[in-house]
C-alpha cells in the first residue's frame, strides 16, 4: 500500500487525516466480490457515501475482483492483497481498535478449500475493507519523523533541495506575543509570563499545506531566551509556562502529518546570560549553553532544513564560522544562515529582503555587504512580515487585537513568490499566532488565495543557480 501522502494525492484530498486503501485488479468486469468491495468503499466516502463527516477525509477508487482462482490470481496463490497479505492483514487486525472482531477471522494465508471458497468470499471482503482503512489512517495518522542523514550531501544537490522547498511560513511565538512589544525585556520574567490558552500546530501546518508551501521556520528562541522547546539549559521554557507542552515537539509531528518540513530560527545572544543589557542589543555569552541548546535542537527533533540564526544581540560567545562546524557534527545537511555579522554557513539570509539573484546586494537591507562578497553562499532567502506597517504593537509577532484585520494583500506575496521563483529564492512570510496558538483568520484567508494563485498560474520557472551571476 502507498504511503498516505501519495493517497492523498491519488484521492485528491490533501488534508486527509486519513485515507482508503484500494484492493484492486484491473481489467476485470466490476461485478461479483469486486462489486460489493466498491459498494463498502462508496458507503464511507464523504462526498457521496451516509457518513458525511468523512468529506474531504475519505476517497475512493473503483475497486476490482480480489479474489480469483489461481490460475488468474497474480499472486497464484488464489488470494492477492497488494502482494503482502499476511503481514497486511496481522497489522491490520492487531491495530483495529473498534474493528478487533477482524481478528476472529481465519489467517487469510492459508490456502483455501474449494468447498469454503463461496462462504469465505462473503465474510473476507467486509474484513479486507476494514484492514484498507485502518491502515490507511496509521499510514497518515502515525507518519514517522525522517530519519537524519549524517552523510553529507554535495553542495549543489543539497541546494537544490532547499530551494525546492519553495516558500514557507515563519512563525514566531514567544513573550513578545503577550507584551505587545518587539523585544520583551526578560530578566523579571518567569515560563509563566507566557500566557497563550492552546497550540493549534496542525491548523498552522494546514494553512501552509493549502497554501503551496514546503516547509514551516519556527522560532525555538528569541533574545528573551524563552525556549519552545523541552530544554534541560534553563527553566525559562515552555513546558514550565501554562500550557505546560512541548510546542516544537508537537510541531514536528504536525509537520510530518502534513508533509512539511521544518526550519528552525534561534537567537544566538541571550539577555539571561553573563554580560546582557536586558532588553538591548548587547546580548550575554554563554558559549556552552548555546551549544547545548543546539544540540538538544539538532538531535532532537529530526531533521532541520535550515537555521536562520539573529545576530541582532551577539553571538553568544560562540562564533559564526564555530557555530556552524559545531551544528554541522549532527546535521551536515542542514543550511545555516546568519542575518548579519561574520559571513558563514551556506544560507544568505535577507531580513525584510526582496527575490533577487544570489549576490544582489540590493534584495538586502542588513546583509549588503556579506551578500556581496561571501563565496559560501549557495542558496538565498527573504523573508518580512504579513502584516503591514503600523503603530503600536509588535511586527514579528502577533500585535494587538485592534490590528487583527491589518494584513499585506494576496498579490503582494504571491508577486514576491514569483519573484523568489525566478530567482532561485525561498521566501519565509511571516506569521504570528495569536494568545490562542492560532493563525488569525485574516491571514488564513491571504494564504489561501495565494495558494490558488500558485496552482491556477504555475508561476515556478528553472531556478538561476549561484554560477549564472
Amino acid at each position: 500500500m502507498n504511503n498516505g501522502e501519495t493517497r492523498r494525492k491519488e484521492f485528491n484530498a490533501p488534508d486527509a487525516r486519513f485515507t482508503l486503501a484500494t484492493i484492486a485488479f484491473g481489467g476485470w468486469d466490476l461485478k461479483g466480490p469486486g462489486l460489493t468491495v466498491a459498494n463498502a468503499h462508496l458507503a464511507v466516502d464523504g462526498d457521496k457515501g451516509k457518513y458525511p463527516g468523512f468529506k474531504g477525509n475519505v476517497k475512493t477508487v473503483e475497486a476490482r475482483g480480489f479474489w480469483r482462482d489461481k490460475s488468474v490470481s497474480p499472486s497464484g496463490a488464489g488470494y492477492h492483497y497488494n502482494t503482502m497479505p499476511r503481514p497486511t492483514w496481522k497489522s491490520a487486525t492487531r491495530w483495529a481498535g473498534p474493528w478487533r472482531s477482524c481478528s476472529k477471522a481465519r489467517d487469510p494465508t492459508r490456502p483455501l478449500q474449494p468447498r469454503r471458497a463461496a462462504i469465505e468470499r462473503r465474510t473476507m471482503q467486509t474484513r479486507l475493507v476494514a484492514a484498507g482503512l485502518i491502515l490507511g489512517m496509521m499510514s497518515a495518522a502515525c507518519a514517522a519523523t525522517p530519519a537524519i542523514n549524517k552523510n553529507r550531501l554535495p553542495d549543489e544537490v543539497r541546494a537544490e533541495e532547499v530551494r525546492n522547498m519553495r516558500w514557507g511560513m515563519f512563525i514566531c511565538w514567544s513573550f513578545s506575543t503577550f507584551s505587545g512589544r518587539e523585544w520583551t525585556p526578560t530578566r523579571d520574567k518567569d515560563a509563566s509570563c507566557f500566557k497563550a490558552t492552546g497550540c493549534d500546530t496542525d491548523q498552522w501546518c494546514r494553512t501552509a499545506k493549502d497554501a503551496g508551501m514546503g516547509y514551516i521556520l519556527f522560532l525555538a528562541k528569541h533574545h528573551d531566551g524563552f525556549c519552545l522547546w523541552d530544554t534541560k539549559t534553563t527553566d525559562k521554557k515552555v513546558t514550565n509556562s501554562p500550557i505546560g507542552i512541548d510546542v516544537l515537539a508537537q510541531l514536528r509531528k504536525s509537520c510530518d502529518r502534513y508533509g512539511i518540513k521544518l526550519a528552525l530560527y534561534f537567537s544566538e545572544g541571550d539577555w539571561n546570560w553573563p554580560g546582557a543589557v536586558d532588553g538591548k542589543r548587547q546580548g550575554g555569552n554563554n558559549p556552552e549553553v548555546k551549544k547545548a541548546q543546539l544540540r538538544e535542537l539538532l538531535t532532537g527533533y529530526g531533521p532541520i532544513e535550515f537555521w536562520w540564526m539573529d545576530h541582532a544581540v551577539g553571538t553568544g560567545g560562540l562564533p559564526h564560522q564555530e557555530t556552524v562546524a559545531w551544528m554541522h557534527r549532527f546535521q551536515p545537511n542542514t543550511f545555516v544562515g546568519f542575518n548579519h555579522g561574520e559571513p558563514a554557513g551556506r544560507l544568505c539570509l535577507r531580513e525584510r529582503g526582496r527575490p533577487g539573484r544570489l549576490g544582489d546586494k540590493d534584495a538586502s537591507e542588513y546583509n549588503k555587504g556579506a551578500e556581496a562578497s561571501f563565496k559560501g553562499y549557495r542558496v538565498a532567502e527573504f523573508t518580512y512580515p504579513i502584516l503591514p506597517p503600523h503603530k503600536g504593537g509588535a511586527q514579528w509577532f502577533y500585535s494587538l487585537p485592534r490590528h487583527d484585520n491589518l494584513c499585506h494583500p494576496a498579490s503582494k506575496v504571491y508577486k514576491d513568490y514569483q519573484g523568489a521563483m525566478e530567482h532561485g529564492n525561498i521566501f519565509s512570510i511571516n506569521i504570528g499566532p495569536n494568545y490562542a496558538g492560532r493563525i488569525r483568520d485574516i491571514d488564513v484567508r491571504t494564504l489561501e488565495e495565494v495558494g490558488k494563485m500558485i496552482r491556477a498560474g504555475s508561476a515556478r520557472r528553472p531556478p538561476e543557480r549561484p554560477s549564472e551571476k
